[in-house]
């Protein structure tokens, strides 16, 4: 966890890196600029105040991912992680610019996202999809290994505070009925977290027709 400061545990940081943590401020700072940006921008699509989305994070929650996928001999027998949706609002991808590793289920079929040089990967998460009654889905995402070379990439996820609400937001709801029932953000990360890392987590959370 790289923000807010009561979340970091520096035991987990490398500190015989030299400049480590400076870097992983600095970014971080950055980061989080760049999602009340996001944030304002998503928030006007929604139909509501450019300050909605940023009022329901509060002071925004960063947990900081740095992913080595080494070279695999047979890539096509096994995968660098498993198809999943990040349970947060967003997720911000660094990816190496090298390799195209990663991977967007669309209508079912895998497909490549080539990196380009100095651009970000923003993954809308399980948090979004519900605020915005399924409007704006989750993706879900892979990776697969190369033969020849290893892959660095840095996830940055995103979510709200931990007692935000985890709803369809008014909006979203004038001119469709709810498709999810509400949960607090936390007791979602707990089942996200604590499930096995395969397909998308949302499906208990979804309303029946004749509820």
């Amino acid at each position: 966890m790289t923000h807010p400061p009561q979340y970091k545990n520096l035991k987990y940081r490398p500190m015989a890196v030299p400049g480590f943590k400076e870097t992983v401020e600095e970014y971080s700072r950055e980061i989080c600029r760049m999602c009340e940006e996001i944030f304002g921008n998503l928030s006007v699509l929604m139909g509501m105040k450019e300050e909605r989305l940023n009022e329901l994070h509060q002071d925004i929650k960063l947990a900081m991912r740095m992913n080595c996928y080494p070279p695999y001999p047979t890539p096509d027998l096994v995968l660098g992680i498993s198809p999943h949706s990040d349970g947060g609002s967003i997720t911000i991808l660094l990816q190496d610019d090298h390799i195209t590793a990663l991977q967007i289920n669309h209508q079912g079929h895998w497909i490549p996202v080539k990196p380009l040089p100095g651009v970000f990967v923003v993954d809308f998460g399980d948090t979004l999809e519900v605020w915005s009654n399924g409007r704006h889905k989750s993706d879900q995402h892979r990776a697969v290994t190369s033969e020849s070379r290893a892959r660095i990439s840095i996830a940055m996820f995103v979510a709200p505070h931990d007692e935000a609400e985890m709803g369809p937001l008014e909006p979203m709801l004038r001119d469709a009925p709810a498709m999810y029932r509400s949960i607090k953000c936390i007791d979602y990360a707990r089942h996200h977290m604590g499930r096995k890392l395969d397909g998308k987590a949302l499906d208990f959370l979804k309303l029946q027709p004749d509820q």
